[in-house]
């Protein structure tokens, strides 16, 4: 009986080991792919959890069918796991969220969005909170089960502002390359972006040391404009601050 046992045991303890092992390698793989720019992040995720589930139900069945020549330790064995399922109730909760959200296709990084009075640009989307960055630039955790509770708001467009920008450059430079590097600052440190958002970048004069741009940058925020505009040329001010800029807000 005992050495019968011992070896239910050790084939259930190599299930387990197989599955890790599967799944680590699988993750490797997948992490391999998305640096190539194969396949995106949330392609990366959805394969891992899926077959993460897969294979979890097979190393679960294999268990129940191991345990079941010992009706005892079986028993004890699915008392544990009601036990464990039931006070993870509210993560397994969070996770299923994922899943609508993620199927909504509305709710994804970059968006801003508004739900009871909270409001903000999401940053990331996780499979138990959804990441918002709030107008004035802090982060708050959202549980996703909340997500599915409440009516929510996308907002497409809210505002536009447009700037000249100056610089000074000391040597002969791409304009182009620093048109591209504008827009692409702006769309990393300006936090109140959405995933659809417009740029436009113009190059409006180009003399022996000094270059300038027209800049129209459209926003989605709750703030009042003032911030907005701050925010806007702080973003600037940091990403070009080699060239000493200088930054007029237009009328439009």
């Amino acid at each position: 009986m005992e050495q019968s046992f011992l070896y239910v045991l050790i084939k259930v303890l190599a299930s387990i080991i197989i599955f890790a092992v599967i799944i680590i390698g699988l993750n490797r793989a997948l992490s391999s792919l998305e640096k190539k720019g194969i396949i995106s992040s949330i392609i990366k995720k959805r394969i891992a959890t899926v077959t993460a589930s897969i294979i979890g139900v097979l190393v679960l069945l294999i268990i129940v069918y191991e345990l079941s020549y010992h009706v005892i330790f079986l028993y004890l064995f699915l008392i544990i796991f009601a036990v464990s399922v039931a006070s993870a109730y509210p993560i397994l909760n969070n996770f299923y969220a994922y899943y609508t959200i993620m199927n909504t296709r509305q709710v994804i990084s970059g968006v801003y969005f508004s739900i009871g009075k909270i409001r903000g640009r999401v940053k990331n989307v996780g499979y138990l909170y959804t990441q918002l960055l709030l107008d004035d630039g802090s982060l708050l955790y959202i549980p996703n089960n909340y997500m599915l509770k409440k009516p929510f708001r996308i907002y497409r467009g809210y505002g536009k502002i447009r700037a000249r920008i100056n610089l000074m450059a000391q040597a002969p430079v791409n304009v182009e390359t620093i048109a591209n590097k504008i827009e692409e600052e702006i769309r990393r440190n300006f936090r109140h972006l959405s995933t659809d958002s417009e740029i436009s970048v113009i190059i409006d004069k180009v003399e022996e040391s000094n270059i300038s741009f027209i800049v129209e940058v459209e926003y989605v925020s709750g703030e009042i404009r003032e911030k907005i505009v701050n925010n806007f040329i702080a973003s600037i001010y940091d990403s070009l601050y080699e060239y000493s800029p200088t930054i007029e807000i237009l009328r439009k």
